[in-house]
C-alpha cells in the first residue's frame, strides 16, 4: 500500500513565496491581481508588512479577486 505524504504546507509556502516575488517586481502604479476562491488573509497580512496595499472585493460566493499595489 502506498503512503500518502501531505506536503500541502510546503505548496502553500512555495505559492506565497512566488507571489511575494511577483509583488517585489511591481512598478509604482501597477496592480497585481490574484484570483482565489477565498480571501487570502495570511498573504495580505504579509504583503502589508512589506509596504503593499491590498484589497479583496468579493466577485461571487466562490470568487475573490485580491489586488496588490505598492504604497
Amino acid at each position: 500500500m502506498s503512503e500518502l505524504i501531505d506536503n500541502s504546507r510546503q505548496r502553500k509556502d512555495l505559492l506565497k513565496h512566488v507571489i511575494l516575488q511577483h509583488l517585489a517586481q511591481l512598478q509604482d502604479e501597477q496592480l497585481y491581481e490574484l484570483i482565489t476562491p477565498f480571501v487570502p488573509a495570511p498573504l495580505i497580512d504579509v504583503a502589508k508588512t512589506k509596504n503593499f496595499q491590498a484589497w479583496s472585493p468579493q466577485e461571487t460566493s466562490d470568487l475573490v479577486k485580491t489586488y496588490f499595489k505598492k504604497k
